[in-house]
Order: C-alpha cells, then sequence, then structure tokens
C-alpha cells in the first residue's frame, strides 16, 4: 500500500480574539486489492474546521493560515477498512499594529473504510 496526502483549500476569517479555519486533506491510496490482485488507486477528501485562540484578534481582520503534515500513518484492516492518524501543525496569523500574532494547534484524527 502506498500513500499521499495534502493540504488544499486553506481558509481563515478573524473574529474577535481568534481565527476559524477550514481545509481539506485531499488522499490517495493504492493498494492491491484481495480478492483480483488488481492495483486500485482511490482518492479522498478529508474536510477539516477549527477555531484557533489569538487574543487582540478584531472581527474581519485579514488572516492568514498554514498547514504542514507532521506524520502520516495509514493501515488497512482486512478486508477493506483504512484507518488514517495524520498530525498536522496550524498557523494562523492576522496583522495587528504593530506585530503579527500567531498560535499552533496540532490535531490527530482517524477515519474512513474502502469501498
Amino acid at each position: 500500500m502506498s500513500k499521499n496526502m495534502v493540504v488544499a483549500n486553506l481558509q481563515c476569517a478573524a473574529i474577535e480574539n481568534a481565527v476559524i479555519f477550514s481545509l481539506t486533506f485531499q488522499e490517495q491510496i493504492t493498494y492491491m486489492r484481495a480478492s483480483d490482485a488488481a492495483i486500485v488507486t482511490e482518492a479522498f477528501a478529508i474536510p477539516y474546521a477549527n477555531v484557533l485562540s489569538l487574543p487582540g484578534t478584531v472581527a474581519g481582520m485579514r488572516c492568514e493560515i498554514a498547514a504542514i503534515i507532521t506524520a502520516l500513518t495509514v493501515s488497512l484492516t482486512p478486508p477493506s477498512t483504512v484507518t488514517n492518524n495524520v498530525t498536522f501543525t496550524i498557523t494562523a496569523s492576522t496583522d495587528f499594529p504593530p506585530p503579527a500574532a500567531q498560535d499552533v494547534d496540532s490535531n490527530t484524527f482517524t477515519n474512513f473504510a474502502l469501498t
């Protein structure tokens, strides 16, 4: 089994003392199907959203968001259950007069099964 995951569609919005963000994990898994030995590639889009606390943020303020996948473990439990453990770091920043503020959030989640 091989795996590939990237972060896409990053968006953020500033609210009072926080930044709301959303993103999509795009994953591609290639494996050999046991029933007929065919090589199969499946693609998945996994949405994720959260709020990061950023004291001093004002609603409507310009924000930027960055995401880095720091670890990815994919396991296959026969016949077709796939478990993903993804650890990632989110950095949000807003423009303050004078400096910018940042916060980092790390999460791990598990999800879905193959068809």
